[in-house]
């Protein structure tokens, strides 16, 4: 009997509250509102005193982030069941903070709606940052979820309404978000312009920046934009003599040009209170000293990647573009636009590609031919990988594919590379294999171990340790580079930077030396020419006109107008000439190009070496096929028919399929593919004859 009046009381809750909300829905609305913001900001802040302070300091601002949480609400007033919509738009707004508060706990970063674009990427490294467990409890929340809302939406009733009077309610509330808006734009409360997520969402609060970032997308048009505005651009840029007589260098004697990206690639003697027994950069330091380098000023902390890239790759720069938003997510699917790949292309160059991670994180699998790229070589077609402890291949594996991209052409070659094994999450107890003092599995060779002091919590100090001994092992993947290019019978001019600060809950009070969590740091080094010890700190979107500029190339409108800035304060005039170049190039007219964009998608190639079957043997005893060929990877896929098989991996000349039994006529390819499962590209089929 208890059981079924319990079973009635809990049958009679969302009767009992449709009543309640049916009679007084603003107030209901109201309170919800407040709650919620009060909530998600704590997850924001990571940590309800933070939250406190923010509404003590910031009344206006935490009252307008729930204006816009009631406005949204306020939908439910239109539905017949509008108990059930409002229970799922509230818990839609919980789930969405909860997901923030989950992101700056690991990445340091916020949620922006463009992370949504991004899941597919993170399937495959999902287990990095979760353990089994928790990803069991997340798809357990998930179908709790699903299950509570079918079970709402059978019991919430039906409930009269006023449409009028509920569309007017929308509308009011609508209207008076409008004017809060304006009003707080005008007065300079609020900001549309976001270059850094996490500052601005700690300053405006995290409804306003996610809902900005689901609307804010490219770049604003500029008021003046017009076809007579871009012909004076134009002409100021090639009219004006600014780089000297030797305007280029000769064909004979240009560089080859490598610019390496290096993963969460930082200084930890930037620290103030944070101190290793030896350096874990003592190359890199060492270039510093001797070459060009300097600051990097790039738009991310924790994450992003793909936005210092893009920065560095086109001299564009994110803060004209959209609140949170990825370029390489949005508008490169459906644009080309100048790059230094393309602007090197114009002079004789191929242009490579290369990552050691999966080839479709951030599409660049997609992206990379409407940058102008020739050849593309990810995780999946390189030979030999070793893995960090959290399963990141090791840098190391760079050096032989970009001796590789230098040996496979005759003309002279850009090359731009991605490291990744001092990525997050940062382990906050030893790494399985990865005690460093101890002996590398893969090398035999004794690790440095890596004390820090200076850090009173266990779990942060593992996670000092353990990232000192991978930037470590970055560091000396460097010093192998350079001394191979070194050796390199042609020129060339190396760009070495990292992309953005790790994620270990920095601060900027935690750095030493005046700068920013917003910049890195870069090295210009070179094999043959003379470079002076310049010390020039850069934005990201400067960093290729500043490199170029030391080969004395300037090819490329952005590229010169960055150049002609090098030295120089940056005005009103350059930075109105950068966002009418980037509005005109990806959204408005091509009016820089005569009406007409110059730069083809390419037919991109993956890898640098021929990927080929040039025999097949079998069936090996009673069954199986062994196909023989070259440029074979562990993540080769055998498909007969266009049916994958089970395949085994020998080296890159040999792969043994145990179980098939083609027939005579049956087509049999190998394909590459990464854990997404997503084809990358595939050697040519060959018809099996016994």
């Amino acid at each position: 009997m208890e059981i079924k009046n319990i079973k009635k009381q809990l049958k009679n809750i969302p009767v009992r509250f449709s009543g309640h909300f049916e009679h007084h829905p603003m107030r209901v609305l109201i309170l919800t509102a407040f709650l919620l913001e009060a909530f998600i900001e704590t997850l924001q802040r990571q940590s309800p005193l933070a939250c406190a302070g923010y509404l003590a300091l910031h009344p206006y601002l935490f009252a307008y982030n729930a204006l816009i949480l009631l406005s949204t609400l306020s939908l439910c007033l239109l539905f017949r069941r509008r108990t059930f919509v409002y229970i799922l738009l509230t818990a839609a707004w919980a789930i969405v903070g909860t997901a923030n508060g989950i992101m700056i706990g690991m990445r340091d970063l916020p949620l922006s709606a463009i992370d949504f674009g991004l899941l597919k990427s993170c399937f495959g490294i999902i287990t990095i940052y979760l353990n089994f467990f928790q990803i069991g409890l997340i798809l357990a929340g998930i179908l709790c979820f699903l299950g509570l809302m079918a079970v709402l939406f059978r019991h919430c009733r039906k409930q009269k309404r006023s449409l009028g009077r509920s569309i007017g309610c929308v509308l009011a509330l609508s209207l008076l978000l409008c004017v809060s808006t304006v009003f707080s734009l005008h007065v300079g409360a609020l900001e549309t312009t976001i270059p850094h997520l996490a500052g601005a969402y700690n300053d405006y609060g995290f409804v306003y920046c996610f809902s900005l970032s689901i609307v804010d997308r490219g770049v604003r048009r500029p008021a003046d934009y017009s076809e007579e505005e871009m012909e004076e651009i134009v002409e100021s840029i090639h009219g004006e003599d600014v780089f000297g007589e030797d305007a280029e260098t000769a064909e004979d004697d240009r560089p080859n040009i490598i610019f390496v990206q290096l993963e969460s690639f930082f200084d930890l003697k930037r620290l103030g209170t944070v101190s290793f027994a030896e350096d874990p950069l003592p190359v890199f330091t060492a270039l510093k000293q001797n070459y060009p380098s300097g600051y990097l000023s790039v738009p991310a902390v924790g994450a992003g990647t793909a936005n210092t890239e893009f920065e560095v790759l086109t001299g564009m720069t994110l803060e004209d573009f959209g609140a949170g938003e990825y370029p390489y997510k949005t508008i490169l699917h459906d644009e080309t636009c100048e790059s230094a790949a393309y602007n090197l292309k114009a002079l004789g160059y191929a242009a490579h590609a290369m990552h050691n991670n999966s080839g479709t994180f951030y599409d660049r699998n997609e992206i990379y031919p409407s940058l102008g790229f020739d050849t593309f070589t990810p995780l999946e077609y390189m030979q030999n990988v070793e893995y960090n402890p959290l399963g990141w291949a090791k840098d190391k594996v760079l050096t032989g594919e970009i001796l590789k991209a230098l040996n496979s052409t005759e003309e002279r070659d850009f090359i731009f590379a991605v490291s990744v094994q001092p990525h997050g999450k940062y382990p906050d107890e030893e790494a399985e294999g990865g005690a460093y003092g101890a002996e590398d599995e893969d090398s035999g060779e004794k690790l440095p171990s890596f004390p820090v002091s200076g850090i009173s919590d266990p779990a942060l100090a593992a996670q000092y340790e353990y990232y000192a001994g991978q930037v470590y092992e970055t560091d000396a993947f460097i010093g192998a580079l350079t001394a191979a290019l070194d050796a390199y019978e042609e020129p060339v001019i190396l760009v070495l930077y990292g992309d953005h600060l790790p994620a270990l809950s920095l601060h900027g009070e935690d750095l030493s030396d005046g700068s920013t969590l917003f910049q890195s740091e870069y090295v210009i080094w070179s094999n043959r020419a003379d470079l002076p010890q310049d010390r020039l700190d850069l934005d990201a979107s400067e960093l290729s006109a500043c490199a170029l500029d030391y080969a004395v190339i300037h090819e490329g409108l952005i590229l010169r107008l960055h150049q002609s800035y090098l030295r120089k304060e940056k005005d009103e005039d350059y930075r109105a000439a950068l966002q009418m170049l980037e509005y005109d190039m990806l959204y408005g007219e091509h009016e820089a190009w005569d009406g007409k964009n110059p730069y083809l998608p390419t037919v991109m190639r993956m890898g640098t070496g021929p990927v080929r079957i040039t025999g097949l043997y079998g069936p090996v005893g009673n069954e199986g096929i062994c196909i023989l060929g070259e440029g074979f990877t562990p993540f080769s896929i055998v498909t007969i028919n266009g049916w994958r098989q089970e395949a085994i991996f020998f080296d890159s000349c040999t792969l043994l399929v145990p179980k098939a039994k083609p027939d005579a006529g049956d087509r049999v390819a190998v394909i590459f593919s990464g854990s997404d499962r997503v084809i990358l590209g595939t050697a040519e089929e060959v018809i099996y004859d016994p």
